[in-house]
Order: C-alpha cells, then sequence, then structure tokens
C-alpha cells in the first residue's frame, strides 16, 4: 500500500468529511491577501461567504495560521474549502461571513479578503 495508499485514503476521508463534493480551492501562498485587498480596490466585485467550518492546519507564515475554511458561497452547490492565511487576530469563526475576490487572472480562484463587517 505504501506512502500513496495512505495519502489517498486521507484524501478521501477529508472529502467526506466536508461534505463530499466540496471544491478544493487554495489561496494560502504570500501575498494571497495583500493580492485580494489590491483586486478590491482596483474594483473587482466581491462575493461574501458563510463560514461553516474551521480547522488549524498547524502551519503558519509569516506567524499567521494556514486554516482550512469551509464556506458555503452563493451560487454554488457544495460548500467550498478554501486553504488559507488569516490574520492571528481575526480567525474566522462558523457562522461569521467572510469576504472573497474572484481572481481574474486565474479563473475558478477565490481569494479571501478579510471578515466582512
Amino acid at each position: 500500500m505504501g506512502l500513496f495508499g495512505k495519502g489517498k485514503g486521507r484524501a478521501r476521508q477529508e472529502a467526506d468529511r466536508f461534505g463530499g463534493g466540496a471544491i478544493a480551492i487554495d489561496a494560502a501562498a504570500p501575498g494571497a491577501n495583500r493580492t485580494a485587498q489590491q483586486l478590491l480596490s482596483s474594483g473587482v466585485p466581491a462575493t461574501l461567504a458563510r463560514v461553516e467550518g474551521v480547522m488549524d492546519t498547524g502551519h503558519a507564515i509569516e506567524y499567521d495560521p494556514v486554516v482550512d475554511l469551509v464556506l458555503r458561497v452563493d451560487g454554488y452547490r457544495h460548500p467550498v474549502r478554501l486553504r488559507t492565511a488569516v490574520p492571528r487576530i481575526s480567525v474566522p469563526r462558523p457562522g461569521e461571513s467572510v469576504v472573497l475576490v474572484a481572481d481574474p487572472a486565474r479563473p475558478g480562484t477565490l481569494l479571501y479578503a478579510g471578515l466582512s463587517l
């Protein structure tokens, strides 16, 4: 079975845990939040999403935790899973709303822009 067999099983477990049809969208690259803010300031429309779950990955980027968010986004049939770095002082909690921005350079990719006011 080996390493690859274990990884496949874990991926299947993760998919089941997050609703089976969850869409994996990754925005945990350094500077992704800054890019989201730049896109917002240039007029790219934002989307609101409701947080259904938060899991700490155990990793950090410049002391900010990287988390897996399970989000309910308007227009998406299944929950969306987003891995992103969030500021330590404003980690989203279940039930809160967050702002997402569609990245025009990478169609189908959403970037985390922060908590909604």
